[in-house]
């Protein structure tokens, strides 16, 4: 009996405990930070009963942060180099209005018909030879939106190759070739390194192309 009242007051001691925790936290802690509880509500519309939110979330900083990151990278992407035309806004109201059947202006919505926002996209690829990418078609939803982005000049190249054509302060050089050691080219010491136990590899899939990898001969190693 002794030793069934000891555990009994023993568990009642550490759930006591654990309350005491948690009350603290909630005080401390959460009371800092308050929670925000947002009501969201949708209504269907559509033959297919599409829900439709009427208080969408925004994205956060967080969210804003990642995106401003993605964006600022992406000059690394294999895209190619496209320059608007000069008539690209009317070409484009032209290719939208043959598809939608009506006169259109920037607030019309393209993105209403699954079929013909494919069609309207196809005809604007064949006609600028340049097409939207994934990551950028949730942002096409009017004919504005796609006149700006046919309006856009891409340019591909990176920031390191536009010093080139740059003028440079005097007191500043940008070496734009790597210097990779290989006994082959550098003939100044007889082909000998500055580090002989150290291999130059070249691990990048475009970068072997244009350089090559020198890889030491292992002096240990018998034939």
């Amino acid at each position: 009996a002794q030793s069934l009242g000891a555990s009994y007051w023993s568990i009642l001691i550490t759930w006591c405990e654990a309350i005491t925790v948690m009350a603290a936290l909630i005080k401390h802690v959460l009371s800092k930070q308050p929670f925000t509880i947002q009501s969201r509500s949708y209504y269907y519309c559509g033959g297919r009963r599409k829900k439709v939110w009427t208080n969408p979330v925004k994205p956060g900083k967080q969210v804003e942060a990642v995106v401003t990151g993605i964006a600022a990278r992406g000059f690394l992407r294999p895209l190619k180099d496209y320059s608007p035309p000069q008539n690209a806004v009317n070409r484009c109201e032209q290719i939208c209005s043959r598809a939608l059947g009506q006169n259109v202006d920037d607030s019309t919505p393209i993105g209403s018909n699954p079929q013909s926002r494919f069609s309207i996209l196809n005809e604007c690829f064949k006609e600028f030879k340049h097409s939207v990418p994934n990551s950028l078609l949730y942002t096409i939803t009017t004919v504005g939106d796609l006149k700006n982005f046919y309006c856009t000049p891409v340019s591909t190249t990176t920031p390191l190759e536009k010093m080139r054509e740059m003028e440079l302060p005097e007191n500043l050089h940008v070496q734009y070739e790597p210097i990779r050691f290989h006994p082959e080219t550098d003939n100044m010491f007889n082909g000998q390194t500055a580090y002989p136990q150290s291999s130059t590899l070249v691990t990048g899939l475009r970068t072997r192309k244009k350089y090559k990898s020198y890889i030491i001969p292992d002096l240990y190693c018998k034939e």
